[in-house]
């Protein structure tokens, strides 16, 4: 074994088992992530899916949030995207603890893959293998990545963007049909791993990018380099099109169609203030160490990916800016430099003007340009959150950081002279950060900025003592101990700032049974839980999962008992309510207009919801949960002999509202159904809502045979013709059979479904059957294989991506 190859093997092992160190806690010590959208959201969804599977069914449908909701058509469930499966897998050995630590698991293969991708890049840029690792490091470990982890979907999305750049230039290069399919796979993975959000600003960033190429190419390259382009983009589209039909589909219905509320869209803008997060991690305090007092959240602002990253970055920048200034192109280090010399624009340029608009769109509300766009622009009010273009400044900065490792070499005695003056000035800052951190007022907002002051002053002093120490001309290879140590420093300085950011508890807290849970699912029994929207987002973001600390007061150990939505579907309790980052817009409408209704109303809304138990929260008392039965309840499916018909669902919602004020026969033994139609045509009794028809007082017995996570089937007895209401959600895609002859199923009370039913005795089945199922899935199975087929998994680079590229 020589000394050049184990130097490389440490550098690789760095870079790509950087993300195992940083998940240790998780993965060697068997705790859970929990922390917000684990808990809340991607365990209970991907379990309930599996318990599906296992009925062998797909998991299409979730009945036991939201009165019923779509599961795979949430982009963020990523059933159908394949490295999600292995949670699956792993759940189907060793239950639910093992399917929560294969997510901590998976989390970690993808930032093994951000940085092997990331480096597959800066390799095809003819950067130096320190520049190579540098900028996987910088990207892989960034803020942006490591602290939103827990968000399975982001860190998904996330892990693909520089494989999509990549495979963007080699189609540009040489529009081969293995690199095409390559490109496919990758965009099509990309929209499969369940953020849009990420996807489609991923795809932004690819058409700039390839503009950019083409325009280095020459204009006599374009027609079969565009081609090649459009064809990758199809064949993505065609394989994620299993969860791109069914989301767009859901995105119609939801309460997004009509994008994004300002207030909700643009809260998490920017802080111009959390610019400064770039120099240090902790300035505005952290919530690891229970002391974040800046703007929000921490998590949508971290930026952080190294300050010699960030140094490094300058410095390519400020590089070609003075050879332009100057007139002539410095000399070539990198195939990045030689190919300015004969090709015009500058990749530096390029990626620090990517830098500078993603930072400017990130600003949200506080950017002009954003907001103009916001306005007049298709797409940019589909999203929440506006800091999350800061994705494009941390792929720009990895890349531009290894651009500046390329061409690091120690200075000329001027700047020999300069770096130890800035290495004086690091240690005046670190020694009265110090100093004033004894002598000021333990004020908490003062305490973070001069601990982020002396954190950026020691890290300077790294900086120049490392530039000092640098070889007097640019590394090709790795086997410098001084390149060893530099990819050390900064994988030490971003775990340094990671760790703490995805705290964990131990796995029997989130995977053992509690017997309040038992006790209260015993009583919801047949019906439903309801937690009231105000007091669920009080107990959630006020006296469990705040912004300023991850450890609350009154502690963890009673979070699984609190019956949070989503975790009531991790206990299996059916609940009204529904943590979904996407619901059915009437779902979402129906809760407002209850909170808006008097206690006698919201009662009967309640009864009609099939709610069982009521949930209240004592904030007084540490958060105290109770619940309390609702002796009222109707059942989820009951006959009634009348209907009042109304022409849509404004309709529908005001005729509710006033009926439920009202009471009575009207409200007890009759519901609101929207349709044109007549009581001849449906074969039940159906009649104006302007008539004002009294309910007849005959009554029917409904008793169900089976209930299936995609359906149910039920028998109806009754001595004349009526309806069958099913407090469910209507969604498009549900079908209706009375004696197995198809049957309408209409919407009824607003939200909810309704079957007419001839008298005497029958068998009523629904089932959800959306039209895109098996068909659409089909086809993606097709394209698939056909990428498979062009070579698009095979020629995928297996080699370790920091092997030196000739000059």
């Amino acid at each position: 074994m020589n000394r050049r190859w184990l130097t490389r093997l440490r550098l690789v092992h760095l870079s790509l088992l950087a993300p195992w160190l940083l998940l240790a806690p998780a993965l060697w010590t068997g705790r859970a992530l929990f922390w917000g959208t684990p808990v809340l959201q991607f365990y209970p969804w991907r379990w309930w899916g599996w318990m599906a599977l296992q009925q062998g069914v797909p998991p299409l449908w979730n009945p036991l949030v939201g009165m019923g909701a779509p599961l795979a058509a949430n982009h963020q469930s990523a059933f159908f995207y394949p490295l999600a499966w292995l949670p699956l897998l792993l759940g189907a050995v060793g239950g639910r603890a093992a399917l929560v630590w294969g997510h901590a698991l998976l989390a970690a293969v993808h930032l093994t893959l951000a940085a092997w991708g990331m480096g597959r890049l800066a390799r095809s840029l003819g950067l130096t293998e320190l520049g190579q690792a540098l900028a996987a490091l910088a990207y892989a470990l960034s803020g942006y990545l490591v602290a939103r982890l827990g968000f399975f979907s982001i860190n998904a999305a996330t892990a693909w963007v520089p494989w999509v750049l990549w495979g963007v230039r080699q189609v540009v290069r040489h529009p081969h049909r293995r690199v095409v399919a390559g490109l496919a796979l990758a965009l099509g993975l990309q929209w499969l791993a369940g953020h849009a959000q990420t996807a489609w600003y991923t795809d932004l960033l690819a058409v700039l990018w390839a503009v950019f190429l083409l325009w280095r190419e020459g204009r006599r390259l374009w027609p079969r380099r565009i081609a090649a382009l459009a064809l990758a983009l199809l064949g993505g589209v065609a394989l994620a099109a299993v969860q791109l039909v069914p989301t767009a589909e859901y995105l119609v219905q939801s309460q997004r169609a009509t994008g994004v509320d300002p207030e909700v869209g643009l809260v998490y803008s920017f802080w111009p203030w959390h610019l400064l997060n770039f120099l240090a991690p902790e300035t505005f305090g952290n919530p690891a160490f229970g002391d974040y007092w800046g703007y929000a959240n921490y998590w949508e602002d971290a930026v952080y990916l190294g300050l010699l990253p960030l140094l490094l970055a300058g410095w390519a920048v400020r590089r070609r800016l003075r050879s332009y200034l100057q007139g002539a192109p410095p000399a070539a280090s990198t195939e990045e430099d030689t190919a300015e010399q004969d090709k015009g624009p500058s990749l530096a340029l390029f990626w620090a003007g990517v830098v500078l608009l993603g930072m400017g769109l990130a600003l949200g509300k506080h950017s002009p340009l954003f907001m103009f766009l916001w306005r007049h622009v298709p797409t940019f009010d589909f999203f929440r959150g506006p800091t999350r273009w800061s994705l494009w400044a941390e792929v720009g900065l990895a890349l531009l950081a290894g651009m500046g490792a390329s061409c690091w070499c120690r200075p000329a005695p001027r700047g020999v002279y300069a770096l130890r003056l800035t290495a004086a000035g690091a240690g005046m800052v670190t020694g009265t950060a110090l100093l004033l951190g004894l002598l000021a007022p333990q004020v908490v907002r003062s305490v973070t900025l001069l601990r982020g002051a002396a954190l950026f002053g020691v890290m300077l002093g790294v900086v120049v003592v490392f530039t000092l120490k640098a070889p007097p001309a640019p590394l090709r290879g790795a086997d410098s101990p001084w390149a060893w140590a530099v990819v050390v420093a900064v994988g030490l300085d971003l775990l340094a700032a990671g760790w703490g950011l995805n705290p964990t508890l131990p796995m029997k807290e989130l995977t053992e049974g509690r017997a309040e849970v038992v006790k209260v699912r015993q009583i919801v029994g047949a019906g439903r839980l309801f937690l009231p929207p105000a007091e669920e987002e009080r107990l959630k973001f006020r006296c469990y999962f705040r912004f300023d600390t991850f450890w609350p007061p009154h502690g963890w150990s009673d979070l699984t008992a609190s019956l949070l939505p989503n975790l009531t579907l991790w206990a299996e309790v059916p609940s009204a309510n529904n943590f979904d980052p996407l619901v059915p817009a009437r779902y979402a409408a129906w809760l407002a207009a209850w909170e808006e209704q008097p206690p006698q109303v919201r009662s009967r809304w309640l009864a009609r919801m099939g709610v069982t138990v009521l949930q209240r929260v004592d904030f007084a008392d540490a958060c105290m949960v109770t619940f309390h039965p609702v002796p009222s309840a109707e059942p989820l499916a009951r006959w009634v002999p009348l209907a009042y018909a109304v022409p849509d669902g404004p309709a529908a919602l005001e005729a509710m509202t006033r009926r439920a004020a009202q009471g009575g026969p009207a409200w007890q033994r009759a519901i609101v159904v929207e349709t044109p139609g007549s009581q001849t045509l449906y074969l039940a009794p159906l009649v104006p809502y302007e008539a004002k028809a009294d309910p007849p007082t005959a009554t029917g017995r409904v008793e169900v045979l089976r209930r299936a996570p995609l359906g149910a089937v039920y028998r109806l007895e009754t001595s004349q013709a009526g309806w069958l209401f099913l407090a469910e959600t209507w969604y498009p895609g549900w079908r209706a059979w009375v004696d197995d002859q198809p049957a309408p199923l209409l919407r009824a009370e607003y939200l909810f479904r309704a079957v007419p039913v001839p008298p005497g005795v029958h068998e009523v089945r629904v089932a959800y059957r959306p039209w895109w199922w098996p068909g659409v899935a089909l086809l993606s199975a097709l394209a698939a294989l056909a990428l498979l087929g062009a070579g698009g998994v095979g020629r995928l680079p297996t080699r370790i991506p920091w092997k030196r590229t000739p000059v």
